[in-house]
């Protein structure tokens, strides 16, 4: 289960707990965040949707 990020630094950060994902856009409506176990999948194991212009997890 995902917990509150930081808003800062913007991008993907590994962290000794995660990653702690930011991300802004001024015109986004929302995002998908996708993850994969393996680099081949065809599918994700797990998929974050979030709407609205500020997303941190």
């Amino acid at each position: 289960m995902p917990s509150p990020g930081q808003s800062a630094p913007l991008g993907a950060t590994v962290l000794s707990g995660g990653v702690n994902f930011s991300l802004y856009s001024r015109d986004a409506t929302g995002l998908e965040l996708l993850l994969f176990d393996q680099v081949e999948d065809a599918k994700p194991s797990k998929v974050f949707e979030h709407g609205g212009a500020l997303f941190q997890e």
